[in-house]
């Protein structure tokens, strides 16, 4: 059967009996091709659903069924510290997430410099930008460790923390470099690339440490940052399309 013709299951509002209806799915799975199944359970706890979740997600994974919770987007850490299995998709939404974030803080800081009466109005280029975005990847980090059930505290974190001073001096640096001379739009399309393929390099190279144990050297947190690059270009475009730059036609000299 095509994905196109594949069927999406949702569970009922309520589960009375999650291992019979485990089981249930099990035969179901098994006999039909689903592509997704949604976890929707109304007015329950949050332990309801963390439990039917421990239940499900086995079952989902094992015959290659993408799981999905509906609705319930504050339980995901919880899932993800809880449960292994959540992880990976937990941790690759955290990540992104943040470097959607720095992407859209580094095109706006780079706005007054290129509409002047924009100075006046945001208040955050008299910030730092490199504070800006390292504080984010820095929440990036506990966040991360988090989803691994990893301790939170300062001093077990302290040597993950060390990397991120560089790795934004080292990003702002770069950012310098390409859009110094630069036209006006295209340098705020590539600060927000800049931030965003950074970001996910930094975040990625977390997430395999956490999951994994192994600590990336320079040349693989640079590849990590080559590789996100079209997406960051992407996203960059996508989030100029929101800018005033769009208005001014600014922005075409990068198509």
């Amino acid at each position: 059967m095509s994905p196109a013709s594949a069927i999406y299951l949702i569970t009922p509002p309520a589960i009375a009996d999650i291992a019979a209806f485990a089981a249930l799915l099990d035969e179901t799975l098994s006999a039909a091709s689903v592509a997704c199944l949604q976890l929707r359970l109304k007015d329950v706890g949050d332990d309801d659903v963390l439990a039917a979740a421990a239940a499900l997600l086995p079952v989902a994974r094992r015959h290659d069924v993408h799981f999905l919770i509906n609705d319930r987007p504050d339980l995901a850490l919880s899932l993800a510290r809880r449960f292994p299995g959540f992880r990976e998709e937990v941790s690759r939404r955290v990540i992104r997430e943040t470097a959607v974030a720095n992407a859209e803080f580094a095109m706006l800081n780079a706005l007054p410099g290129v509409i002047p009466p924009l100075a006046i109005l945001l208040p955050t280029t008299a910030i730092g930008d490199i504070v800006i975005l390292a504080k984010n990847q820095a929440m990036m980090l506990f966040r991360l460790a988090a989803a691994h059930n990893l301790p939170l505290d300062l001093t077990s974190r302290s040597p993950d923390l060390a990397p991120l001073l560089g790795n934004a001096f080292g990003w702002r640096a770069l950012a310098r470099q390409l859009v110094a001379v630069v036209p006006g739009g295209v340098g705020v399309a590539a600060r927000g690339a800049i931030a965003y393929a950074g970001t996910v390099a930094l975040g990625e190279a977390l997430r395999r440490l956490y999951a994994l144990g192994q600590k990336p050297n320079r040349a693989q947190v640079a590849r990590l940052y080559r590789e996100s690059l079209t997406e960051a270009r992407d996203v960059a475009k996508s989030i100029a399309g929101r800018l005033p730059l769009r208005r001014r036609g600014q922005l075409r000299q990068q198509q």
